[in-house]
């Protein structure tokens, strides 16, 4: 037998005089409200940050199309009367 396992044995025999047959020790047990409230606000941060993401794709595309229209109405309004002069 191999010194770790006989450290092990020993561990083991030493837990179970201690204490009572080792099925008495009480786990830590999960929290599981806790776990689901983190999984729900991780979804909800994602959802936002998808939300922001479309709404940024989609302001741009609104922003160029104005953006265009002003820059093109400004020089056609400027051609005429620097052709005036």
């Amino acid at each position: 037998m191999s010194p770790v396992a006989c450290y092990l044995l020993l561990f083991i025999v030493a837990l179970h005089s201690a204490s009572g047959p080792i099925r008495d020790i009480v786990l830590a047990k999960p929290n599981y409200s806790f776990e689901k409230r983190q999984r729900d606000l991780e979804k909800k941060r994602k959802q936002e940050e998808k939300r922001l993401r479309k709404l940024a794709e989609k302001k741009p595309a609104d922003d160029g199309s104005a953006g265009l229209s002003s820059e093109e109405s400004a020089p056609s309004d400027a051609d005429p009367a620097g052709a005036g002069h």
